[in-house]
């Protein structure tokens, strides 16, 4: 699928080239230009006029969306900061499980070191708490 969408994107772009290409060959008629604030006319092709035209305000509302998606961007960078503040967290909730289990299996391994009947059906001595779930010697 993105191939298939940055193919069209090509195939678009090559077109709309062409159109302008073929727009600019066709449009040399000079015009006049009389800007605001400029005390003289510009004379210029009818299609550097249009082209400019056309590139001032693709570039105005670039800024204009930029300005307006600010929030979006904020907003990605506030999550973005709190995701990483949890996997910190998580990883160090790992590290300390594994510490913990660790120094469990180590307990465990000593208790039945000693002979108890730790976690055997039937066992006599009832003093210790059982092994814990899905742990065996």
């Amino acid at each position: 699928m993105r191939l298939l969408t940055r193919l069209f994107a090509w195939a678009f772009g090559f077109a709309a080239g062409i159109l302008a290409l073929l727009f600019v060959i066709q449009s040399r008629e000079p015009v006049t230009l009389a800007i605001w604030g400029i005390p003289e006319q510009i004379e210029v092709p009818l299609f550097f006029a249009v082209l400019a035209a056309g590139l001032i305000g693709f570039f105005c509302g670039a800024i204009v969306m930029w300005f307006c998606d600010g929030h979006g961007r904020r907003l990605g960078r506030s999550y973005l900061t709190e995701l990483h503040a949890s996997r910190g967290e998580v990883d160090r909730l790992k590290e300390e499980l594994t510490a913990m289990r660790k120094a469990a299996d180590a307990a465990d391994q000593a208790r039945a070191a000693a002979g108890d009947n730790i976690g055997r059906i039937g066992a006599a001595n009832t003093n210790h708490p059982p092994l814990l779930p899905g742990r065996a010697l």
